[in-house]
């Protein structure tokens, strides 16, 4: 890749999407095939579907394109509004790789245009003869008294990945729930009833043209065709779906949904750092329904104030009632037992840790305040000799030099890019004095257990993090980030606004918040007894807000009553 084509790609992922279309509009002679896949990916991230789609037939009319990117170009196609042409595409896609992954705009295009089912016709005949010929999945526990029905757990599969929804806290609850049977699914997708899947969308498309005047024919197949995939996978013995996230189904079984946060709930129909979502949304109305729906039968929440916030957001007492707050475990490989006071006698009294998800992206290190920690530290090192920073992250490919740099070569930094196996990350949360977390959101697994081991947290006031943290008490919280990722009570929207931390990959975006954040950290590292104080709040109650014996009884009998309830229906019909 040239060295324009690898810059116009990093300004593309920094968000910087007019600076990368500067470069990509004075290409070379002859552009290459990546420079015009390069162009596409940024008209298209600027909603510029029309044109995105004239440079993709450019991306096309090369030798051996792969299938990949007649999906994308489908997808393009589709948003632009050229039906018959993303039908065209998508076939092409199927033809080189007959994958569920590339349905969804082919379904979202005949459902918009059922003229077009004459045109796909024989492609849907044809892959419908193909047959899955692996499991469908992975059955764990023997069920006990329930055993004979399972509940099944789709976040491995393939549409799911997006979300990254495979997460520790919901495989925990999964893990430790041995009374009941879940069938964790694994594919591979079987179009053997495809035939059936498409006729269900279209119901269930249908349905939703009558829920509210806003949601129009476009808005409803796009949201139909985005849950398509999930009609494809088996799950053998199965009454339920237990799903976290985002519901994706159709709810052609009754589900369970693990909650985290609003804005996932509107996946993938936006930006997840650049959303403004209220009544005058028709998926506002869409996702609605689907908690609303009778095929929802709890909602799980892991915030005590996400049942509060559902309520008002959704104006709806239905959803509130079916919310159940359970703490989450944070991983399979950490126990419920209490810490005791000797696992932290050699902490270290200076001590930063900054940590990431397993499930970490680029996009993670930024909404966490990664570059924020990175320039305090560096501000901060030289007044203070004994100031380490531990960072269990990997850095973005767009980090600036300057601060990839200062990783590599500071002393006094320790840096570990992958995922750690449990006894390792445990002697981090051992070592560490002071969990830094300037994030848009509270990331909730590793803010409790690092209070639950004494390291004293000083966050931002981004969402939730009031959940977890006392200001003053338990931890520091630092205002100015609020705005960025929150529920506007007065207008009824939910914002997310935080592209912003994602463009400035080297000085902080916000300095006036950067510099309040650096001088909060100061005052705790000039305060020893203070950092003490906190330190010891969190010692006394090491189990708070962490997954007690009493949580898992809740989720356990969270998920009989759903069993009991779609037993009841199938009996009855």
């Amino acid at each position: 890749m040239s060295t324009q084509l690898e810059l116009a790609s990093r300004l593309i992922d920094c968000r910087r999407y007019s600076e990368a279309l500067d470069i990509l509009e004075s290409p070379p002679f002859h552009p290459s095939s990546d420079w015009l896949v390069q162009h596409r990916r940024c008209l298209a991230r600027m909603l510029r579907f029309a044109e995105a789609a004239e440079v993709g037939r450019r991306v096309l009319a090369g030798d051996d394109v792969p299938a990949v990117e007649w999906f994308r170009q489908s997808q393009i196609l589709v948003r632009a509004g050229l039906l018959q042409e993303a039908v065209q595409a998508a076939e092409q896609a199927l033809v080189r790789s007959p994958q569920a992954a590339f349905l969804p705009p082919l379904i979202e295009a005949l459902l918009r245009d059922p003229g077009l089912m004459q045109m796909a016709g024989p492609l849907l005949e044809a892959l419908a003869e193909q047959r899955a010929e692996t499991p469908a999945g992975t059955e764990l526990h023997d069920g006990g008294v329930q055993g004979d029905a399972s509940v099944h757990v789709p976040m491995r599969l393939p549409y799911y990945a997006p979300l990254c929804a495979d997460h520790p806290f919901v495989m925990g609850w999964v893990h430790q729930t041995s009374s009941l049977r879940f069938l964790i699914g694994q594919g591979p997708a079987d179009f053997s009833g495809l035939s059936d899947a498409v006729n269900f969308a279209r119901k269930h498309f249908t349905k939703l043209l009558h829920l509210h005047p806003t949601v129009t024919v476009e808005y409803a197949a796009a949201y139909v065709s985005s849950r398509f995939e999930s009609l494809l996978y088996h799950s053998p013995g199965s009454l339920i779906d237990f799903m976290s996230m985002a519901v994706m189904s159709l709810g052609q079984r009754p589900y369970l949904l693990a909650f985290d946060y609003i804005p996932s709930l509107f996946h993938p129909f936006f930006a997840y750092e650049d959303m403004a979502v209220d009544r005058n949304s028709p998926f506002y109305w869409i996702v609605r329904e689907s908690l609303e729906n009778s095929a929802c039968l709890a909602i799980i929440t892991t915030y005590a104030s996400s049942g509060d916030m559902l309520e008002r957001y959704f104006s709806s007492q239905h959803i509130r009632k079916k919310c159940v707050f359970i703490n989450p475990c944070f991983s399979i490989d950490e126990t419920m037992n209490e810490i005791e006071q000797e696992d932290v006698a050699d902490r270290e009294s200076n001590t930063i840790l900054f940590t990431s998800s397993r499930h970490a992206t680029g996009e993670n290190f930024y909404a966490r305040g990664g570059v924020d920690v990175l320039n305090a530290f560096e501000d901060l090192a030289t007044s203070f000799p004994d100031l380490r920073l531990i960072l269990r992250s990997p850095l973005p490919a767009t980090l600036s030099s300057r601060l990839r740099q200062l990783v590599d070569t500071h002393p006094r930094i320790e840096h570990y890019p992958d995922p750690m196996p449990w006894p390792e990350f445990r002697r981090l949360f051992q070592r560490a004095s002071i969990f830094a977390l300037p994030g848009v959101t509270a990331y909730r697994n590793g803010l409790v257990q690092a209070m639950g081991w004494g390291v004293v947290p000083l966050v931002s006031d981004g969402a939730h993090m009031a959940d977890l943290v006392e200001d003053g008490v338990t931890g520091t919280i630092v205002p100015g980030r609020a705005a960025l990722s929150c529920f506007d009570e007065a207008s009824g929207c939910m914002i997310q606004r935080w592209a912003c931390l994602l463009q400035e990959t080297d000085a902080p975006a916000d300095p006036v918040f950067a510099a309040r954040y650096r001088d909060a950290l100061r005052g705790l590292l000039e305060d020893p007894d203070r950092l003490a104080q906190l330190r010891q709040a969190n010692m006394s109650r090491p189990n708070l807000n962490r997954m007690t014996a009493d949580d898992l009884i809740r989720f356990q009998s969270t998920i009989s009553a759903a069993l009991d309830q779609a037993k009841c229906r199938k009996i009855n019909g």
